[in-house]
């Protein structure tokens, strides 16, 4: 069964994503500082749907107001049901490991058309010894003014990301 997510999940949702926490990075950032359900007005909110086998959540398809899917399932069982969701929703990016996506977008070739696939690993170092630069200052971006950072991620999103789309009115509603 799958069906739509809404805040009053949030506890099986994190216990998901508590399990699955090195495949879903993106997802727990994601609903941890946006929330489960939509607000249209932000970028990095979306539609989540979930796929219950036996009344466990087994799968969680994100359809981000962005434009990206980021699907995570443990069970193939998820395969069918999160394929026919994504043939009638609007997507441009695939996004995720290889195991998860490749099955979806070998379902979806012949009938999406799908701006671009790519295939994510995540990884937890915790050993990790922050790099120390003396010459840069790191500020957090909510500390900035807004135009100054604005500007700054839609330069990044066009030089690193090739996004022509970007916009500093998009990139002031993160």
């Amino acid at each position: 069964m799958i069906r739509k997510l809404f805040e009053i999940d949030r506890k099986i949702v994190e216990e998901y994503l508590k399990r699955n926490h090195i495949e879903t990075t993106f997802l727990i950032g994601n609903i941890k500082y946006f929330g489960i359900e939509n607000n249209k007005e932000l970028r990095r909110c979306g539609d989540y749907y979930g796929y219950f086998e036996k009344s466990e959540l087994k799968g969680i398809l994100p359809f981000y107001n962005l434009g990206s899917c980021i699907p995570h399932y443990e069970s193939e069982g998820a395969i069918p049901y999160f394929v026919e969701l994504m043939k009638d929703r609007e997507f441009k990016y695939l996004l995720g490991m290889r195991r998860v996506i490749e099955p979806l977008y070998k379902n979806l070739k012949d009938v999406k058309s799908i701006g671009n696939i790519s295939d994510d690993a995540y990884y937890i170092n915790k050993n990790l010894i922050e790099f120390q630069c003396k010459d840069i200052e790191i500020k957090n971006y909510y500390e900035l003014d807004l135009d100054l950072a604005a500007e700054f991620l839609v330069e990044a999103s066009q030089i690193g990301f090739g996004r022509d789309d970007a916009s500093v009115e998009e990139a002031k509603k993160l």
